[in-house]
């Protein structure tokens, strides 16, 4: 099993160590996911319980729209109570698939979020 794998590790860890190796084990994640990703999804992650109401999912779409479609992040987190307020209730609708922020670069204001189509947000009848 999986117990069995870990001990196997441990096993050749330390004998790598013994003659002056290093030894890691990598993930697929590690290997494949930029580095930027990755920790803006673990960030997003970290505010999934964040609480929101109706009220701050239409004034986001609000200001999505007023935006063309595509707004900047800093201006959201404004009209959803500010900077840390904010920050993590766009975050936590990104984790109800309300919301998608542009991950590919660290989240910052300019950071781009639009709907996700098909989300939440257009199933029940939000828009």
């Amino acid at each position: 099993g999986l117990g069995d794998v870990y001990k196997r590790q441990a096993v050749v860890g330390e004998m790598c160590r013994q003659i002056g190796w290093r030894f890691r084990t990598v993930t697929k994640d590690r290997l494949f996911t930029p580095p930027a990703r990755r920790a803006n999804i673990l960030l997003v992650q970290s505010k999934g319980k964040a609480e929101f109401t109706t009220r701050d999912v239409y004034a986001a779409i609000e200001a999505i729209d007023e935006a063309g479609g595509e707004a900047e992040f800093g201006s959201v987190c404004a009209v959803l109570g500010g900077t840390q307020i904010g920050a993590a209730r766009v975050m936590a609708m990104m984790v109800g698939r309300i919301l998608k922020i542009d991950l590919q670069r660290p989240i910052n204001p300019r950071s781009r979020v639009s709907l996700v189509v098909g989300g939440p947000a257009f199933a029940e009848g939000v828009r």
